[in-house]
């Protein structure tokens, strides 16, 4: 058995039902990511 210090659960909501999420989605402007996504997207808006 796994001993630690400090343990934190993380748990997800369904945006549409409000339930606890089984599953999750990665999002890259609500769009669904593709496998070859990076995992971190930068988005640079320049306002003049």
């Amino acid at each position: 058995m796994a001993r630690a210090e400090y343990v934190t659960k993380l748990h997800t909501v369904c945006v549409k039902c409000s339930n606890p999420a089984t599953r999750n989605q990665r999002l890259i402007n609500g769009q669904p990511a593709s496998i070859n996504a990076p995992i971190v997207v930068v988005v640079v808006v320049v306002v003049v």
